[in-house]
């Protein structure tokens, strides 16, 4: 889809606090992202945090991410998923252009399962089209998330504001609520593959937006 194409978002009959939306590219660059800043001399970097948005559900909309567990067949670190809780840990979120390095896109700070150690791992999401979930350090083809801009369907005009994450036009995700490890509520999420996809169960339509690090932080 090039940057000059709008994509009408047609929601779900259902009812479904997600606004009727116009979706456009924004460039797939650093400087798009919150917390974008110089890094050397020719790179940049962009640390943000990512939030759920538009969901209607008060437990879930603005709160941040934070890690979730993959089955023991699925070849990544683990998977990103909301908090209910403020409380729990923000975990860091970057994209990077370092042209020296030649680290490029967008990544996590996670640790190895297998050494203990802290890195920062790149997230994409799996290739089930009907499963898309974001993973890190997913070592199989995946595809990586792009930004979008939205904006109000009625005037094509009216912008809402943040950047918003997806693939190939397509903003909506569904979250669906989980357990923790310590028994505490999450929503885990995937993309839905296009705007007729049914939703699963009691999931619930919303946005993933990129923000500032630390939001309505008391």
């Amino acid at each position: 889809m090039k940057q000059t194409i709008a994509l009408p978002l047609l929601m779900a009959a259902v009812a479904s606090a997600v606004p009727d939306v116009v979706v456009k590219d924004l460039p797939n660059t650093c400087q798009t992202f919150p917390g974008a800043h110089q890094a050397g001399q020719n790179g940049c970097e962009a640390q943000f945090q990512i939030y759920a948005s538009s969901t209607g559900n008060a437990a879930v909309d603005g709160k941040h991410a934070t890690f979730a567990p993959v089955p023991a067949d699925l070849p990544a670190w683990g998977r990103v998923a909301i908090v209910s809780d403020q409380t729990i840990a923000w975990p860091q979120f970057k994209y990077t252009e370092l042209a020296v390095s030649g680290i490029q896109g967008l990544a996590t700070n996670a640790q190895d399962p297998d050494t203990g150690n802290f890195e920062y791992a790149p997230l994409k999401l799996n290739a089930d089209v009907d499963n898309q979930q974001l993973l890190f350090r997913y070592t199989v083809a995946g595809y990586p998330l792009s930004p979008f801009a939205l904006y109000d369907a009625e005037t094509g005009e009216d912008r809402i504001p943040g950047v918003f994450l997806g693939l190939n036009g397509q903003v909506t995700w569904a979250f669906s609520v989980e357990k923790d490890q310590y028994g505490r509520d999450q929503y885990a999420f995937r993309l839905l593959a296009n705007e007729t996809a049914p939703l699963r169960g009691e999931e619930f339509e919303g946005f993933l937006r990129a923000g500032e690090q630390f939001e309505n932080v008391e």
